[in-house]
């Protein structure tokens, strides 16, 4: 059994019509969102050009957008029409892949 602490990723890139991020949460029990899915859009560009920082499926999101707690607030800070680049602080678990 091998525990290992999760990295703490800030991850910037430009807000467009395909961000190609899924997030899953649940309004009652889960206080932190976690990417359920990446595909394609804005964010796999960052991930092929950063491989270092990029982010995964079953990655936690502490903030977007400087916004962090409720998981309700933090997505709806992907809908904000005043910010044209995305800033979600996201903590990294490498599963399924190398870290």
């Amino acid at each position: 059994l091998t525990l290992k602490h999760p990295d703490e990723r800030l991850v910037a890139f430009e807000k467009s019509d395909h961000l190609g991020l899924d997030i899953s949460f649940r309004k009652t029990l889960s206080t932190r969102p976690w990417i359920s899915a990446v595909s394609g859009g804005t964010l796999e560009t960052w991930n092929i050009e950063n491989p270092n920082l990029s982010v995964a499926p079953h990655d936690r999101i502490l903030a977007i957008n400087g916004v962090s707690g409720a998981a309700l607030e933090m997505v709806e800070k992907l809908k904000d029409p005043n910010s044209s680049y995305v800033y979600m602080t996201v903590l990294h678990y490498g599963i399924g892949q190398e870290a």
